[in-house]
């Protein structure tokens, strides 16, 4: 066990070891698997090696989620709700070799009013190093595909944990 989510009293979703193995990059929320619909959503680094981690410095007081490493392991991309709570818009962050981030921006435009204007979201940024090559059709049938469809089964073993009384400022002891 690397991180527990009964340890921690909150979920624990979409880890990604930095390229070199050296970082384990995760979500944290109180409850559920989608930061981007949980104001409380935070990024947590770990040092695999020696099990410590901490919130990183990216972080802000609201949604902060769904990232991806660049290809050197030196620059993170993640959504983050910060400008208004309520658009979730793609920010970068600079690692340094022991897993500490500087103040996060977002890609500047050539119009400033850009991410004032622009409705659409970004969900999950992912940091590319060529052009995608499969076409939109082709994605979508592979996702649509009868033949791939599964069944989810739950486990009965596993029953849901009651959702702690502390707030999330209380809850971030179990882990820094």
């Amino acid at each position: 066990m690397v991180l527990s989510t009964r340890d921690l009293g909150r979920s624990v979703s979409h880890p990604r070891f930095s390229p070199d193995g050296k970082f384990l990059l995760c979500s944290i929320t109180n409850f559920g698997n989608f930061p981007a619909f949980s104001p409380d959503a935070d990024l947590y680094m770990l040092d695999p090696q020696t099990g410590r981690g901490e919130y990183i410095a990216a972080n802000s007081d609201q949604s902060d989620g769904f990232h991806s490493w660049s290809s050197n392991g030196r620059w993170i991309a993640f959504s983050s709700k910060r400008r208004d709570g309520l658009f979730a818009r793609p920010h970068f962050s600079h690692v340094d070799g022991n897993g500490k981030t500087t103040k996060p921006f977002m890609l500047p435009q050539e119009d400033p009013f850009f991410y004032d204007s622009y409705i659409r979201i970004y969900n999950l940024p992912e940091l590319l190093k060529e052009p995608v090559r499969v076409s939109e059709r082709t994605l979508a049938e592979a996702i649509h595909d009868p033949a791939r469809t599964m069944q989810a089964v739950l486990d009965p073993a596993v029953t849901p944990q009651e959702q702690p009384e502390e707030t999330p400022q209380q809850m971030r002891r179990y882990v820094e």
